[in-house]
C-alpha cells in the first residue's frame, strides 16, 4: 500500500491503546535518509511516507496514480506524507493524480523543514490541501512550488505557526489557493 517508508516504525493496530511509535528507536535515530529519483505509481495508500523523519532529503521522485484506496480519513495518506520532520528537505518532486490525499503533507511538530520546487498536478479533492503543513510551531518553509489543476485547496496550514509560504505558482484550482 505504500511505495517507500522511511524513519521509525510504529505499531498500528485496531486497538488504539496498543498502537505506539517505537519511541526508543526514534529517540536515538540520527535519520539522514536520502530518497532520490524513484518512480512510484499504483500505490494504494501513498508513495513515500515516514515517521520521525530527521535530516532527510526527499528529491526528484515521481509519484503518480496512487491513493486509489481513498482512505484519506485514516489521516495517513498522500503522495509524500512525512511526520515529525526535523531538518527535512522535500524538493524537486513531482506528484500527479493522487486520490484521497494531497501531494506533500508534513504532519505534526515539524521543525526547520522545507517543501520547495515541487510540481503537484491534478490532485483530487482532499480535506487538507495539496501541500499541507500541520500542527507545527517551529519555522518551516513552503516555497517555489507549482500547483496545477488542484481540485481542492492548494496550500494549507493547520494549527501551524511560523510557516513561510512564498513564491509559489498556483494554476487552476477549484478552491482556495
Amino acid at each position: 500500500s505504500v511505495g517507500i517508508e522511511i524513519g521509525s516504525r510504529s505499531l498500528e493496530t485496531a486497538d488504539r491503546e496498543r498502537s505506539r511509535i517505537d519511541g526508543e528507536r526514534a529517540r536515538h535515530s540520527p535519520g539522514r535518509n536520502i530518497v532520490r529519483r524513484n518512480h512510484l505509481y499504483g500505490c494504494g495508500r501513498g508513495g513515500i511516507q515516514g515517521l520521525a523523519v530527521r535530516r532527510a532529503l526527499v528529491e526528484e521522485n515521481w509519484v503518480h496514480d496512487s491513493g486509489f484506496w481513498d482512505v484519506e480519513r485514516l489521516w495517513e495518506t498522500g503522495g509524500i506524507k512525512l511526520l515529525l520532520n526535523e531538518g527535512t528537505l522535500v524538493q524537486r518532486n513531482r506528484t500527479e493524480r493522487i486520490t484521497g490525499g494531497g501531494g506533500v503533507w508534513l504532519d505534526w511538530d515539524n521543525k526547520n523543514s522545507r517543501v520547495t520546487r515541487n510540481l503537484v498536478v491534478a490532485t483530487h479533492p482532499c480535506c487538507n490541501g495539496s501541500i499541507f503543513v500541520e500542527a507545527s510551531r517551529g519555522t518551516n518553509w513552503v516555497d517555489h512550488n507549482v500547483l496545477w489543476g488542484v481540485r481542492g485547496t492548494a496550500i494549507s496550514a493547520g494549527d501551524t505557526d511560523n510557516l513561510v509560504v512564498a513564491h509559489n505558482l498556483i494554476g487552476p484550482s477549484a478552491s482556495v489557493g
